[in-house]
């Protein structure tokens, strides 16, 4: 949803131009400056961290957890927040070569690379690479995209795979390293193997933007696990299939609470796998997330001792956050404690959190966001959705993305 831009001062626009920056006397104070200037700033030493991190093959590997060290894992996520990025020197070239390093994660002979040579998550790794492949600009890989898209079918919890309609997973994504198959007994509870609420939205995410219609039966099966994840108050939860992973624990009632990332990937889920914007569900999605909005804390009551959980999950639910509030919220919420501005709220609550470097990392570690080339990302993506509601201009040197 688009909103009119505010009219840029001479200091905003001598800081967003290549001119000569003012001395030290002359030189605004950050908390002087307007919020939509501090995000393009911050978005500027953002970037530059990203493309100072990519190695000599395209990829990005972390050097803070081995499991992110296999280039597949974090690179697609990156390049995903490089469409939001603004120019900066090596852009446009790191991309492309993070493109050409990503179409090949499936190996010559078209299977998905194993071993130290493969994803260590092939559900995202899948599902995000085809989602890259399918921007306009990454033409020049439009063939390896349906062996990818394929492959990323074979791994949803149906009949093929042993899941009817009475498995709570039913229709939806997991965390398998392998083709899921249902064991005779079925899952049992938490398993890895079983659907949850984010890997769900990133497959469907990707079918979708493959051009996928809502009728296809991948996405209608998609939207039944995806509505049993939901609760009575609106609000979504991680996984109907057990209690540990759900980051909020188990009310009262004996079902999952909702939470604030769950809840704006559900918004999105629904509206990706076909659901209607009238449709009660969603609207009830959207209230939810106005409500409990908060952009110093991922939202959701959260038991004490589930608190070391919220904050693990916090740049991520900023990330989740501005995408379902960008795609169906106009600038301002009805909080539980009045109306606020979710975009200058939002960028508040994440410039904080930036290091001198331009990257962005959690202290907390239960979901692996100190690695500041998965923080970095995800703050990227919420600061310049935040920013484009307020302006109305995606500035990105991108060939044939910018709007």
């Amino acid at each position: 949803m688009m909103w009119p831009a505010k009219a840029l001062t001479l200091v905003t626009a001598a800081l967003l131009s290549c001119a000569s920056a003012p001395s030290p006397v002359d030189r605004p104070s950050l908390e002087s400056l307007d919020w939509e200037v501090r995000a393009q700033r911050a978005l500027v030493s953002a970037t530059s961290y990203l493309v100072s991190q990519q190695s000599p093959d395209g990829s990005w590997r972390s050097s803070t957890y081995g499991a992110f060290k296999d280039g597949y894992s974090l690179s697609p996520v990156i390049l995903s927040a490089l469409l939001f990025a603004p120019d900066v020197p090596g852009l446009t070239e790191a991309y492309a070569r993070g493109v050409d390093f990503v179409s090949t994660l499936l190996d010559a002979d078209g299977q998905l690379r194993a071993g130290f040579d493969g994803p260590s998550y092939p559900l995202e790794s899948l599902a995000l690479t085809a989602a890259v492949l399918s921007v306009p600009a990454n033409r020049r890989h439009l063939a390896s995209r349906p062996p990818l898209l394929a492959e990323l079918r074979r791994r949803q919890l149906v009949e093929n795979n042993g899941f009817g309609l009475e498995d709570p997973s039913h229709g939806g994504f997991g965390y398998s390293v392998g083709i899921p198959i249902r064991p005779p007994s079925g899952l049992p509870p938490d398993d890895a193997r079983a659907a949850n609420l984010p890997a769900t939205l990133v497959a469907v995410s990707a079918l979708r933007f493959a051009g996928a219609s809502p009728d296809d039966p991948a996405l209608v099966a998609a939207r039944g696990f995806i509505l049993r994840c939901r609760n009575p108050d609106g609000g979504f939860f991680f996984s109907p299939t057990g209690g540990v992973t759900n980051k909020a624990g188990i009310g009262d009632d004996g079902r999952p609470r909702s939470y604030g990332s769950m809840t704006a990937d559900g918004l999105r889920a629904m509206l990706k796998a076909g659901v209607g914007f009238g449709d009660p569900a969603v609207l009830a999605a959207r209230m939810w997330l106005h409500q409990n909005f908060d952009a110093s804390k991922a939202s959701g009551a959260y038991p004490t001792d589930r608190e070391p959980q919220r904050e693990a999950v916090y740049f991520y639910a900023m990330w989740s956050m501005a995408h379902a509030l960008y795609q169906t919220s106009g600038p301002e919420l009805e909080t539980r404690n009045g109306p606020i501005d979710w975009r200058r709220a939002l960028v508040l609550g994440v410039l904080p959190r930036q290091r001198p470097d331009g990257s962005f990392a959690n202290p907390a570690t239960d979901l692996r966001e100190d690695d500041p080339l998965l923080a970095t990302p995800f703050a990227m993506a919420a600061l310049a959705l935040a920013r484009h509601a307020s302006t109305g201009r995606r500035e990105t040197p991108i060939p044939q993305l910018a709007r």
